[in-house]
């Protein structure tokens, strides 16, 4: 078992007693020189994956709930040699199968041209600024097909940030099947990573078109992969456009939230640098809000508010306040500004020293009445939490609250001094208290909720999240989402670099 510190509740009652080794303690742990990832789980993080093409068991230390059944499936680099930011690696996709109370783990690269090609001919074929768009597809996973018995879906869709980078994946072998393909005429170079699931099942996004172009907002059929362009939006800036890497949406809105982080196009295409890798902060711009109702009953609001960046969104919801104000929610992993994108080089990453930089878990009303066009300055997002809780990340729910009133979010946070989150937090955002699970020397990666069959509570089940300890051994570790517990570890035989986003596929 990975030398790592107990779990720590901030701000709450002592946690009932362990139920396994490792389980939730009632005092958070004190700072140490030791809280960044190790010389051996950095080098873990950062190298070159072995492919695991057969599943082996993994070793598990606690007691995984015999009612977890299918596989955590989560998308990330897996080669980085001679790249210079995370976003760089080369897509691997790591894979660990719960059933009966045991784990297995596999690990297989997905078959890009731009993989292929380095691989055969020993050419780097992607780099974050600079080059052709690439086809790398190594940030998310999104079920698609014909659903089946439980609503599961036969093939995931590895994805990046250009359509180009959509690959169809057999989530039982993580075979690469095709390259994705799609049967519209919707324009776009680029698109995000973060489709939004809809409640008909139907997955929303948006392409971007360049230069002058803007946002081609969609909603896509899961089996076919067509797409139906429902809104377009300019851009703020034509020649050089804002950089979203996800927006807030729910069945009837879409959010573009634009801060004033612009691409320089010459940096994209040919690797000029730029303060934040290839782009420029304008904070003077402030940050416009654009509302789009989806079936165009209503003007589009726009709004302009304080200089903020984000990563993630976790939430979107319409609510009433007591005044009869009707308004949007947005939850959020917000930054005063996007220096986060340079802690994100490698060469920082593989020291021990540095810190990684402040975001909170925030929160933003937008009003949704008033004059057509709405309209106004906005102030900045709000806290949720105290702000002690100086890092957040990879902000996530019980997936069956998404789009409507929920509790309970479920991030990446840190225990500093670290360049890198070591931790997994619980936030309560009625109350905002936290809890917190800790690892000296590691890091982990995006927490999941899995519900447990049958729950009615919102926070009954586990969380799942992987991560390395500070010998460098990778794992998945199972956490009981309501005390914030840990329950369990699956060992994997074989290092899992930096993960990013993931899915879990039921029964698989």
């Amino acid at each position: 078992m990975p030398a790592a510190a107990p779990a720590a509740p901030r701000g709450a009652a002592p946690a009932p007693p362990a139920a396994a080794a490792g389980a939730a303690a009632a005092a958070a742990p004190p700072a140490a020189a030791g809280n960044a990832p190790s010389v051996a789980a950095r080098a873990a993080l950062f190298g070159t994956a072995v492919e695991q093409l057969e599943e082996v068991p993994a070793r598990v230390v606690g007691s995984i709930p015999d009612w977890l059944k299918g596989s955590l499936i989560v998308n990330g680099g897996g080669d980085y040699t001679q790249m210079a930011h995370m976003f760089d690696g080369y897509a691997l996709l790591s894979k660990a199968r719960f059933e009966g109370g045991a784990a297995w783990g596999s690990q297989r690269f997905i078959d890009t041209e731009a993989y292929r090609s380095y691989r055969q001919q020993d050419i780097l074929a992607i780099a974050t600024g600079g080059g052709s768009f690439t086809d790398n597809a190594s940030v998310s996973l999104h079920a698609v097909g014909p659903a089946g018995e439980g609503g599961r879906r036969p093939r995931l869709l590895a994805v990046s940030e250009t359509p180009k980078a959509s690959y169809l994946v057999n989530p039982d072998t993580l075979e690469t099947l095709s390259k994705a393909t799609f049967p519209d005429k919707v324009k776009g170079d680029l698109t995000t990573a973060h489709p939004t699931p809809l409640s008909d099942g139907r997955l929303l996004n948006f392409t971007r078109s360049l230069p002058f172009g803007g946002f081609h907002i969609f909603k896509q059929d899961p089996e076919t992969l067509a797409r139906a362009e429902v809104a377009f939006l300019p851009d703020r800036r034509p020649l050089t456009p804002a950089w979203l890497h996800d927006f807030p949406a729910n069945d009837d809105y879409a959010v573009i939230i634009e801060h004033p982080l612009y691409m320089s196009l010459p940096s994209l295409l040919f690797g000029t640098p730029k303060p934040f890798v290839f782009m420029d902060w304008l904070p003077e711009d402030g940050t416009r809000i654009t509302v789009v109702r989806l079936d165009g009953s209503e003007p589009n609001r726009v709004f302009t508010a304080p200089p903020f960046f984000v990563f993630h969104y976790s939430q979107c919801f319409e609510e009433t306040t007591a005044d009869g104000t009707r308004q949007l929610v947005v939850d959020m992993a917000a930054y005063d500004d996007p220096a986060i994108l340079n802690d994100l080089m490698l060469q920082p990453l593989k020291q021990p020293s540095g810190q990684v930089s402040r975001s909170y878990y925030k929160r933003m009303a937008i009003p949704l009445t008033g004059p057509k066009g709405g309209g106004g300055e906005l102030p900045a997002p709000s806290l949720l939490v105290s702000d002690s809780n100086d890092f957040c990340e990879f902000p996530s729910i019980n997936p069956s609250y998404r789009g409507r009133p929920y509790r309970y979010a479920y991030v990446m946070s840190a225990v500093r001094p670290t360049n890198m989150g070591n931790a997994l937090s619980k936030i309560d955002v009625a109350t905002g208290e936290t809890l917190t699970w800790y690892m000296q020397g590691g890091a982990v990666g995006e927490p999941l909720f899995v519900a447990r069959p049958g729950a009615s509570d919102e926070d009954d089940g586990v969380v799942l999240a992987p991560g390395g300890g500070p010998d460098g051994r990778s794992f998945v570790v199972v956490l009981d989402a309501k005390t914030w517990a840990e329950l369990a570890r699956a060992e994997l035989p074989f290092a899992t670099p930096n993960r990013f986003h993931g899915i879990f596929s039921p029964g698989a």
